[in-house]
């Protein structure tokens, strides 16, 4: 197998084989990113609240709560988002870096929620793209990047104070607000104070039914505007939904409104959920009988999606439209409160999510009764393949020197995913990186074996560069057991190389190596030299990562004895990296750089740049402790702005430790600690136990600047 790297611009592209040790790759470096502003759009005024607003006002300024957290409970529609994003929006002079939201109902069924939470706000700081796997370490990372911050977070639909406690800031000078239909008195414990919030009063009712109706609509005052006020039970949600409705149309006579919402037809929840919410579900149903038949059609059938969230493209996949017209009817059904847009993304200029639960339940409920179980069925499946095409357009460009699987489609897409480039195809997959997991679990609760498998092996880059590890072993046993289920061998061997990749990575070794040991007995079954090498190579990975060398060193020599009877160049330059790294790490130095020097050689002749710039970088570090500095340092500054360019935080971290180290020994304790210091602030974003290391040497400097040449001062 031959894999280049021709000359030229390819924005962000990934070249590897077998990843051991847990690396982490990043883009190139971002611009500096401004203090985030996430806070859902507020009215100008809100009405009714004024007692609320002045009950938050003195939990923010008791002063035996250094950075306060107020908890806001109340019923579906109520208004806790609205009152929570207006008050903050008053408070954002006194919280100048950043107001963060996070909505936990939309990904309750993502798991794990807070760490999702955690990786977005950490990004828009401009920590990542790879960050720590595991929440605890996330969480921490959170509470070190704030600590000297003022910030403002809205947490908004939590269900347990778990959710909530990962996502606290550190420091004294933030502010939080959680909401939620519960009461989440747990949070006490963190100092939280509660604010219950009711329903609007009639005269606040109608108020705001009259606002949303347009102006000279209705008025506030009249007999039909507190019957409306009424069936809607003081819900603001429900207010502007029937709001909508008049001004919508301006033939609809209130009264005859007043009528419906009073009969109120969906009464099936009546035992369940409280007076407010039926006038939610009736007033859905109101807007809905007045929209197009094709954008009722688009409402039903986005409840069908797999995915956390929406957009034009994966709509129009699911109903079978172009995206112009999804778009269309997303923006009706937006305009109309049944959905929210969110925030743009670069790769997702267009999102939207539910307005509510309840709008998402009137929806299921629509779909469960107005489409058959085919086109259910079908619709699911139509998502499930869009995003099986995306994500393989997308690896194509990422991962150039993958070996592509083939792909199974059941329906033709009405126009197939592209990307005019590699930062493109990184964008989109950035972008749905919350949507994978989700997508992957749906096909494989449908049973559909070779979607499930072959979503897992496209979604790749999106492992391999975001390096989401709790992710990444989930789907990959997901793919796993589909590809077994579909009886597919090549799919097994896949699944499992790639995924003992992630498990390795997190550190989870010892199931990694029982991982490879499968594929390895399947690639011998089978006859098949590459997997074959590559179950050897992790295998040897593994024990290396585990500072078992000697372990290590069989499995690797027999994966280059492999590799030289099918001509594996590259392979055996990989074997030899891992080999040189545990004779290094067994004091073997002659040994380390002659298998490192062997593998640069056979990497820069095969144009795998990235693993020939990470040879480099070991062979620098190997030279200097072996007592040639100056030929040490001059690799490892080679390799520094080529890991920079790559945007591999990681691997510039281990530069510049490696740099500080040699600069110690030879005396230079200026440039030692500036090269620590930066190496310590780069780890923090990707493995802060490294970087608790690195301090660690930091504090063991001696004070002072540079020696000279002649050791004076």
């Amino acid at each position: 197998m031959n894999n280049t790297f021709s000359n030229g611009s390819a924005g962000t592209v990934v070249q590897a084989q077998s990843v051991n040790g847990g690396i982490h790759l990043h883009p190139p470096g971002a611009p500096l990113l401004p203090p985030p502003r996430q806070l859902p759009p507020v009215r100008r005024s809100l009405l009714g609240r004024e007692d609320r607003l002045a009950a938050l006002d003195t939990i923010r300024t008791d002063e035996d709560h250094a950075s306060p957290i107020a908890v806001i409970t109340g019923l579906g529609g109520v208004g806790k988002t609205a009152l929570s994003a207006h008050w903050l929006s008053r408070l954002a002079e006194h919280y100048p870096d950043g107001q963060f939201y996070t909505d936990l109902r939309a990904s309750r069924e993502v798991h794990p929620a807070p760490a999702a939470v955690l990786r977005g706000w950490l990004g828009a700081l401009g920590y990542g793209p790879a960050l720590p796997g595991e929440l605890q370490e996330l969480a921490a990372l959170w509470r070190s990047a704030t600590a000297d911050r003022a910030v403002a977070l809205l947490i908004d639909g939590a269900a347990s104070a778990a959710q909530v406690h990962p996502l606290l800031p550190g420091g004294n000078d933030s502010i939080v607000v959680v909401t939620g239909r519960w009461q989440l008195t747990e949070l006490a414990t963190a100092g939280a104070r509660m604010c219950r919030l009711p329903p609007l009063s009639p005269a606040a009712s109608a108020e705001l039914l009259a606002a949303c109706a347009g102006q000279g609509r209705l008025d506030p005052a009249s007999a039909e505007a507190r019957r409306i006020a009424a069936a809607c039970a003081g819900v603001p949600l429900a207010l502007v939904m029937a709001g909508a409705v008049l001004a919508a149309d301006p033939h609809r006579r209130p009264a005859d409104l007043a009528a419906a919402l009073e009969r109120n037809p969906h009464t099936t929840l009546s035992n369940h959920t409280a007076e407010g919410v039926f006038a939610v579900t009736a007033a859905a149903q109101e807007i809905y009988e007045s929209l197009p038949q094709h954008t009722r059609r688009v409402y039903r059938l986005c409840t069908l999606l797999p995915t956390t969230d929406l957009d034009p493209y994966i709509a129009a996949a699911a109903a079978n439209l172009p995206p112009a017209e999804a778009e269309h009817a997303l923006g009706l059904l937006t305009g109309a409160h049944l959905l929210e847009g969110r925030p743009p993304q670069e790769g997702r200029p267009a999102r939207y999510t539910w307005a509510t639960q309840l709008v998402h339940r009137h929806a299921q409920q629509r779909a469960q009764q107005e489409d058959t179980d085919e086109e259910r069925q079908e619709t699911t499946r139509r998502a499930c393949e869009w995003f099986l095409a995306a994500a393989s357009a997308a690896q194509k460009l990422l991962t150039p020197v993958q070996a592509t699987m083939e792909r199974t489609y059941h329906h033709p897409l009405p126009e197939p995913p592209t990307f005019p480039d590699a930062q493109a195809a990184r964008a989109w997959v950035v972008a749905h990186q919350h949507n994978a997991l989700p997508v992957i679990r749906s096909a494989h609760q449908a049973q559909w074996w070779e979607t499930a498998w072959q979503l897992t092996d496209a979604l790749w880059p999106l492992f391999l560069l975001l390096q989401p590890y709790e992710d990444w072993i989930a789907a990959h046993r997901l793919g796993l057991d589909a590809a077994r289920a579909a009886g597919d061998a090549a799919a097994e061997r896949r699944m499992l190389t790639s995924g003992a990749i992630g498990l390795a990575a997190a550190g989870h070794n010892d199931e990694a190596i029982r991982w490879y040991e499968q594929a390895l007995e399947l690639a011998l079954s089978a006859g098949h030299v590459h997997d074959h090498g590559q179950s050897l190579l992790g295998i040897g990975g593994c024990h290396t990562n585990m500072g078992r060398p000697q372990q290590a060193e069989p499995f690797l020599r027999e994966a280059i004895t492999v590799w030289e009877g099918s001509g594996y160049r590259r392979g055996i330059g990989l074997a030899l990296i891992t080999l040189g790294e545990g004779a290094l790490h067994t004091g073997r130095l002659g040994k380390a750089i002659e298998h490192l020097a062997a593998a640069h050689a056979i990497l820069v002749e095969h144009g795998d740049g990235y693993d020939a710039d990470r040879v480099a970088a070991w062979l620098g570090y190997a030279r200097a402790l072996s007592g040639d500095h100056e030929a040490g340092r001059q690799l490892l500054e080679r390799a520094l702005p080529a890991f920079r360019a790559a945007g591999s935080a990681r691997w510039q971290a281990h530069t510049l430790e490696w740099l500080g180290e040699i600069t110690a020994l030879s005396g230079e304790a200026g440039t030692a600690r500036h090269h620590y210091e930066q190496a310590a602030e780069l780890f923090d974003t990707v493995r802060p136990a490294d970087a608790a290391r690195v301090r660690e040497r930091l504090a063991a400097l001696p004070s002072g600047e540079d020696r000279s040449d002649d050791g004076t001062r």
